[in-house]
């Protein structure tokens, strides 16, 4: 009897594990798989929905460039180059215009193309940038061929020169080309060149440009306005090369006319032409 009722406890355990499913109508083994992934989907496109709508809205776009400490760069040319930027396209459909793709560093590399400042700071705010610049000091005029470049007191290339500057005007007669943020003089030379044309000045000689020449004998010249140079040495004794040239003049040169250049580069011995 117990046989029997265990015999019968096993049929009925192991039809109640029957999973009684028609062999015809079977559901996918990947029925799982394609739920996971169509779950993926679906999250990818809300994330591709979300992005897209951060990145077009008008709510999210820089709307305000504030500019401080600008005096003498050209406000125009730089409005320029920061609108470029934020009009420059990105995956084609997006602007930097939008906060999320605006960038700082960028920006700030941009702006250094085409100014030198001694310092520049880009802060974002929301929907507003805020510039803070400390530009350097325009000191004279760099001409090299048909360009011009304002440069500072260090002899860096501050900036391409406009016609409203009204500077000292320093001539490269190699006519070598720059960029904005080189250097085409030392701070030593830059110094040597604004005390001799003091020394010119208070002996009432007049002059138009200096011109420098760094193949030809390296020479540094002041061109009068009588159309004589005056050639001196930068690294030279400055007092010293002026008072020879004043004592040539009281002594050896009483005609300016036919004059050439006057050479004062080597020590007591003076050369004229």
């Amino acid at each position: 009897m117990k046989r029997r009722d265990f015999f019968q406890k096993t049929q009925r355990k192991r039809y109640t594990t029957q999973t009684f499913r028609n062999p015809y109508f079977r559901e996918p083994k990947n029925k799982k798989l394609i739920l996971i992934l169509g779950g993926v989907l679906l999250g990818l496109l809300c994330l591709a929905a979300g992005a897209c709508l951060l990145l077009s809205h008008p709510r999210f776009q820089i709307k305000q460039i504030q500019v401080h400490g600008v005096q003498q760069v050209s406000h125009e040319q730089m409005d320029q180059t920061i609108k470029t930027y934020l009009n420059e396209r990105v995956f084609l459909f997006f602007k930097r215009q939008n906060r999320f793709l605006f960038q700082s560093s960028t920006l700030s590399e941009l702006l250094k193309k085409d100014f030198a400042f001694s310092d520049m700071t880009i802060r974002k705010h929301g929907i507003t940038v805020e510039i803070d610049l400390t530009e350097r000091t325009s000191h004279l005029i760099w001409q090299t061929g048909a360009k011009k470049y304002i440069v500072d007191f260090e002899g860096v290339v501050v900036r391409e020169s406009t016609d409203n500057d009204i500077l000292p005007l320093f001539v490269d007669r190699q006519n070598v080309s720059v960029e904005v943020g080189s250097s085409v003089l030392t701070a030593n030379e830059i110094k040597s060149v604004f005390l001799f044309q003091e020394r010119l000045r208070t002996q009432n000689i007049s002059f138009t440009q200096t011109q420098f020449d760094r193949l030809a004998g390296k020479w540094t010249g002041i061109l009068t306005t009588e159309g004589y140079t005056i050639l001196f040495d930068v690294t030279g004794d400055i007092d010293a090369q002026a008072g020879r040239l004043e004592l040539l003049r009281k002594e050896k040169i009483k005609d300016t006319s036919k004059l050439q250049y006057v050479d004062l580069r080597f020590g007591d011995h003076v050369y004229i032409k």
